[in-house]
């Protein structure tokens, strides 16, 4: 071999057992603890009324391939239960595939008759590293029925576009109200010449309002969301788009709940209800971080291994034509 070749030999080869310096080494997802958590209300109930004693009990199991230290609760929030103190769970240590329960007592309270149900999330966290954070949240939901609440709607169309609800309400419209989680419709109603309609005997809950052969301002044409709560009045305003076509609106496809009743409201005046879009309730979230599951190791060595061996054919040819010069 000539000493042209031997130089680009000498560099390319150098290339490619340093190409793997631009890579990163992946964490392997089987090498790290995995949390998994779940929730139990006991005395399981199909509902609960306020002054209830439950038990919340959450079970943290490590389904991953090292050891969890440190395990311990990582915040969270929950409504409609009275707790002696925090969740306080850890800290403490779980090896592959063994699992601890903590138990958090407490007592139905009366925001959850309010709302129609007590909930919570909690997330969980160690110290040597998670697998999948995704399953890291415990959350428990349950009912607390009995509650009655009061939803009143003004409807108008929005020609200034500002959403004031001082504009000359909609007359005749029919204001459809739907369950929130289902779509289907609970009741409906009527607005008076004032563009008012007053529904009694919800249950706590959220429902989504829209008005029948029109579109509303907002995200969602369609219907925009009410959170309704028991013994109190929930008030919205439906900002109707000018000129807008017809819309089916929310689903009407189910019967009216007979615990429902509509009926134009007279005795509301425009300013008590509030002039801006009512907002959405917001049900716990977490972001999951996801495992790293490949590397682009790969793609990184290609590129610096042509790169360098570009180099050495380069160095190469140089050296020819000097020889040739030199000849």
């Amino acid at each position: 071999m000539n000493t042209a070749l031997k130089v680009a030999a000498v560099i390319a080869a150098a290339g490619l057992s340093s190409a793997g310096l631009f890579a990163a080494s992946p964490a392997v997802a089987a090498d790290l603890p995995d949390l998994k958590v779940t929730v139990a209300v006991t005395p399981a109930k199909a509902s609960y009324a306020v002054g209830d004693a439950i038990t919340t009990t959450f079970t943290i199991t490590n389904a991953g391939g090292a050891t969890a230290k440190n395990v311990r609760d990582y915040g969270g929030d929950g409504t409609g239960v009275d707790r002696a103190g925090g969740l306080n769970a850890g800290p403490f240590d779980l090896g592959p595939g063994e699992s601890r329960d903590v138990e958090w007592k407490g007592v139905v309270n009366q925001a959850a008759y309010r709302l129609g149900h007590a909930s919570g999330a909690f997330e969980f966290t160690n110290d040597a590293g998670e697998a999948n954070r995704a399953d890291n949240i415990g959350r428990y939901r349950f009912a607390v029925p009995g509650g009655r609440g009061v939803m009143e709607i003004k409807a108008f169309i929005d020609v200034r576009n500002d959403w004031d609800s001082e504009q000359p309400g909609l007359a005749g419209a029919e204001v459809i109200v739907s369950d929130d989680a289902t779509g289907a419709k609970v009741t409906s109603g009527k607005t008076d010449a004032k563009g008012l309609v007053r529904f009694t005997g919800l249950a706590p809950q959220d429902y989504q309002v829209g008005v029948t052969g029109w579109k509303l301002r907002g995200d969602d044409p369609a219907s925009t969301r009410v959170q309704v709560q028991a013994d109190q009045v929930a008030s919205a305003v439906l900002a109707i788009l000018p000129g807008s076509e017809a819309t089916t609106g929310p689903s009407a496809t189910a019967s009216p709940s007979t615990s429902a009743s509509a009926s134009p409201s007279p005795s509301v005046s425009a300013s008590a209800i509030a002039s801006a879009s009512p907002a959405a309730s917001a049900s716990p979230t977490d972001a999951a971080a996801l495992p790293i599951t490949g590397s682009s190791s790969g793609p990184l060595f290609a590129v610096g291994a042509a790169v360098l061996v570009a180099g050495g054919l380069a160095v190469a040819a140089v050296y020819r034509r000097r020889r040739r010069f030199i000849a």
